[in-house]
């Protein structure tokens, strides 16, 4: 997740089957797949990872960050709050990435450190399931002999 509370559709925005499943007023579609993936379902196998507004501020000050920082705080104070009410803290990661213009796009750059943070938390949740030298191995090992077969 950025520094924006994200997208909001209007009702006419999505079809009456989306409506009639997972609809909420005033709701992002980031939350709504935060909501319908990890929350509700109660899953300890989702990883939120929320990037610093910090990272933005070596852009020059006319770069439109309309896309990626809100200007009014609220929904993106409410819901980062809501999210450490329903959520353990080791599936609240926050990061703070390099960001730099390259030809009037924003680019993320080190991202390696994070990386490995995600890394280790789906290889712990995968663990839970599997057992990382047996079974899963087992299945790599498997995967890898069937594409000569």
């Amino acid at each position: 997740m950025n520094s924006a509370y994200g997208w909001i559709p209007t009702k006419e925005d999505i079809t009456n089957s989306q409506f009639d499943s997972f609809w909420i007023p005033s709701a992002s579609i980031t939350s709504l797949e935060v909501f319908r993936g990890v929350i509700w379902p109660k899953s300890n196998n989702g990883l939120i990872l929320l990037r610093s507004k910090e990272c933005f501020e070596n852009l020059p000050s006319d770069f439109d960050l309309s896309k990626y920082v809100d200007d009014d705080d609220e929904n993106y104070t409410n819901f980062h709050n809501l999210l450490r009410r329903h959520l353990p803290p080791e599936q609240l990661i926050g990061y703070s990435p390099k960001v730099e213009l390259c030809d009037g796009k924003i680019v993320i750059r080190d991202l390696e450190e994070i990386g490995a943070v995600v890394m280790n938390f789906f290889k712990r949740a995968i663990s839970h399931t599997f057992s990382l030298e047996d079974d899963l191995g087992t299945f790599l090992h498997y995967r890898t002999i069937s594409k000569f077969l």
